[in-house]
């Protein structure tokens, strides 16, 4: 469905410039995801993450023909044909229009909320009614104020049932999301602690959360939490309320339930006949969400059998897009969860985002129920390929093999998994980028298990997506115009370079900053081309600071000297340096006594210009040494303000770390560096601000051993009872300090705290799980959610830093986003 920019003004209020006529049809919020111009219209918002209205210039330039904004910036090259609405609040435009549009479809809408869940039961619910209906659902977790119109847009004429989640983490958020998706069918999942923070309490939370059900005729969920029972029975009593629970006036009465390996097994209790199901995992949020499901087919009017075949395919939904080290130096973006158009276009674009390999390599399976015709939905795939230009497209299955004709020269076809495995184990990929993207029958996992270049079973996992709502946290608390250096030393804090200097570019940070030149040069060959900060250059390393335009921390009047020399010699002028002024650290750079001599030296070297002057914190995180800290503010402003009158041109400043950042935020500066922060390790224990990197491993064995045995070397692991034992993959190799061992460390196992035992071997640990019924494979947290990062140091006696830069390289590290 298309609207004119004229009909978009009316709906909107707003002011209308330049073209009525634009027709718009796809609305974008990202200038990033443009994948082609034709009615699309760019909505530019304001906000943590950004000022849309900084792209407009670069997507006239890429012929978007229709625009939504606050304002019109000075010096826009307008062309002829392009229109723009002009709005007092664009978020509050785009919310507008949504609900306008949503009043146009009568076809059944469900809204489902909860704390947890919401995105899992919307896919599952989804795969059981696509194969009866044309359904449109929410794409991914777009949940939120943002995410929620774009999702309801998608309504179309073809929608037979819309499915949307609504989340909020804060108060009176639900209203303006219960009027844009206006359910007529409601789903809770369950009441737990997520976004708590932002509430008085839970029944302060539940209210809020209800609104979404303020129109709803029917509504689904649990009766076994009492708090949520009695908000329903007392709210909605007007309403119809399929329940399931254990309670004899449930509309689906759970009469027995039996948890094996295999899953859950249920015996239900419907309309008075009792019919079974399994549902295939054995966790209890599973069954929850499960069962939400079943209570909605059941009020749709499927049968059993239905209901009991189509609860037993659901597939465990793995919400992340992984990124691993491959064989052969290859990367392996592993998105396999689902395969549909709007997913396909957000992984093509994150692949666009990668530049560690020349070669990119887009593996895709026929894409499964969605609403085109083969040959237009496979001309719409061809034509997102065609728009991101991998090296090589690959087609796996019958159907996307039929219409290879659409696909570019450089393009393979098989029609199984096993067939491409079979390829790939002839001639495997080498220096390349692939990206899987699958339907769940055919399994792709089997491919990035092939590709995958290590097999220890100890992983870190780091969520990309925490780094970026980090990232957005400090934004938020920032002046508008305040620049951010993020710092990746010491291999990002023990993260990955590269990896997290991608995404840090996507998001745009003003700068990175790494410790030495090498780490610079290997973020360039990977494609970085942000500005780099190198902030301990040698005077060796000149020539590649030249050829990789990296930016050099100046510390010293020798080096400044030395450095001046060299590029005179090679006739480079305007070389941007950062100076360094040492107001209290005592490690390296300008003293105080200094200054007026450096005024002098950079008057007198010409080949170089002072990009910034920065100074470090010895002690932001330590309110004891607050007045210290106080005093290096002083002495630094009254330095650069010296330096400024002195070289007569304009450079930025930045002092605050991440700690100063949270702490100290009146003294920003134009600039401030953001490290440890980042990465999730809050001064003031901040819950909004996320831990960004997990450690985990798998349980290699399980023992029984008596009284009186002893565990590991030297026998320090005595027990004075029978005992289990699990022995864990790591060890001090991998950076699990031998300080860890004899009940010194813990692990989380079962969702319990296990300490160790023993000492810690080089490749092995172990733990006391007595009571835990542990099992070989079960999952362990080193350190993650449950047990933080902070605790791990406490318990080692040192600092995060330390912690997670001294994780060995041969453990695998897995990136992600949700």
């Amino acid at each position: 469905m298309a609207y004119t920019l004229n009909q978009i003004a009316e709906i909107t209020r707003g002011t209308l410039v330049g073209n009525p006529n634009v027709e718009v049809s796809v609305l974008l919020t990202d200038s990033r995801s443009l994948r082609f111009p034709d009615k699309v219209m760019f909505i530019a918002l304001r906000g943590a993450s950004g000022d849309g209205h900084k792209y407009l210039q670069s997507l006239l330039n890429k012929k978007v023909g229709a625009f939504l904004t606050e304002s019109l910036p000075e010096n826009l090259e307008i062309p002829s044909g392009v229109g723009f609405v002009i709005v007092k609040n664009s978020l509050e435009a785009l919310q507008t229009l949504a609900t306008e549009h949503r009043k146009r479809f009568t076809c059944p809408v469900v809204g489902i909320t909860g704390s947890n869940g919401k995105t899992i039961v919307k896919e599952w619910l989804n795969h059981c009614l696509q194969n009866d209906f044309e359904v449109t659902r929410s794409p991914r977790s777009y949940n939120s104020q943002i995410g929620v119109p774009l999702s309801v847009w998608e309504l179309s004429e073809k929608t037979e049932i819309g499915i949307f989640e609504a989340g909020i983490s804060q108060p009176h958020e639900m209203e303006k999301l219960a009027a844009i998706i206006k359910p007529t069918i409601g789903i809770f999942t369950n009441l737990g602690d997520a976004h708590q923070e932002n509430f008085i309490d839970k029944e302060q939370k539940l209210k809020d959360k209800l609104l979404l059900f303020s129109d709803v005729h029917t509504l689904v969920t649990s009766s076994d939490n009492t708090l949520l029972w009695n908000a329903f029975t007392t709210l909605f009593a007007n309403k119809t309320l399929v329940t399931w629970g254990t309670n004899p006036t449930d509309i689906i009465r759970v009469t027995s339930k039996n948890i094996t390996e295999n899953g859950t097994h249920v015996l239900l209790e419907y309309q008075g006949r009792q019919f079974r199901l399994t549902i295939p995992f054995p966790d209890s949020a599973s069954f929850q969400n499960a069962m939400n499901v079943v209570a909605f087919l059941c009020l749709y009017g499927y049968d059993s059998d239905t209901i009991s075949h189509r609860i037993s395919q659901l597939q465990n939904i793995d919400m992340r897009l992984e990124m691993k080290a491959g064989r052969n130096n290859c990367t392996v973006i592993n998105d396999s969860y689902n395969s549909d158009l709007v997913s396909l276009a957000s992984s093509l674009e994150y692949l666009a985002a990668q530049n560690q390999t020349i070669n990119k390599v887009v593996v895709v399976s026929d894409i499964l129920q969605s609403g085109y015709s083969p040959e237009a939905l496979y001309r719409k795939v061809a034509d997102l390929v065609l728009f991101y230009s991998p090296k090589t497209f690959i087609g796996v299955g019958t159907q996307i093999s039929g219409f290879r004709h659409l696909f570019g020269k450089n393009s393979l076809f098989f029609s199984t998994t096993e067939d491409l495995i079979a390829y790939f184990e002839k001639y495997p990929p080498q220096n390349s980028t692939l990206l899987l993207k699958g339907s769940r029958p055919f399994r792709f996992e089997r491919i990035d298990r092939m590709l995958q270049e290590r097999q220890h079973r100890t992983v870190m996992e780091v969520n990309l997506d925490a780094m970026v709502s980090n990232l957005r946290h400090f934004r938020a608390r920032l002046n508008p115009g305040t620049k951010i250096i993020a710092m990746l030393k010491a291999f990002g804090y023990g993260s990955g370079s590269y990896e997290l200097a991608s995404i840090l570019q996507h998001h745009r940070v003003d700068y990175l900053a790494v410790a030495f030149t090498d780490e610079a040069v290997h973020l360039r060959e990977n494609g970085i081309r942000m500005p780099i900060m190198v902030m301990n250059p040698g005077v060796e390393t000149f020539p590649e600071l030249v050829e990789y335009n990296l930016e050099p921390e100046v510390f010293g009047f020798e080096f400044l000297l030395a450095l001046d020399k060299y590029l005179a010699k090679n006739a480079v002028s305007d070389f941007p340096i950062h100076v360094k002024i040492d107001t209290g650290m005592n490690r390296s750079g300008f003293k105080s006594t200094d200054i007026e001599n450096l005024c002098n030296a950079l008057k007198m070297c010409r080949q170089v210009r002072v990009m910034s002057v920065f100074s470090h914190l010895a002690a932001a995180d330590e309110p004891q040494f607050d007045d210290f800290t106080q005093r290096q503010i002083a002495e630094f402003h009254d330095i650069t303000e010296y330096i400024s009158a002195q070289i007569k041109y304009a450079f930025f400043r930045h002092i605050l770390n991440s700690a100063g950042a949270e702490r100290f935020t009146a003294y920003q500066f134009e600039a401030v560096r953001l490290g440890i922060g980042l990465y999730g390790i809050s001064f003031t224990n901040d819950q909004s601000i996320k831990q960004v990197a997990t450690l985990r491993s798998r349980v290699m064995q399980v023992k029984e051993i008596e009284p009186g045995e002893t565990v590991g070397y030297s026998r320090k692991g005595k027990v004075m009872r029978t005992s289990t034992i699990a022995t864990i993959p790591i060890g001090y190799a991998d950076g699990f300090r031998r300080m860890l061992g004899n009940g010194n460390g813990k692990m989380l196992v079962k969702g319990r705290l296990a300490p160790t035992i023993g000492n810690i071997c080089m490749d092995m640990s172990m733990i006391d799980v007595t009571g835990l019924d542990v099992k070989e494979g079960d999952d362990v947290v080193i350190f993650g959610e449950g047990l933080p990062l902070g605790e791990v140091a406490r318990d080692m006696g040192t600092i995060p830093y330390e912690v997670l830069t001294g994780i060995s390289g041969r453990i695998r590290r897995v990136y992600f986003r949700e």
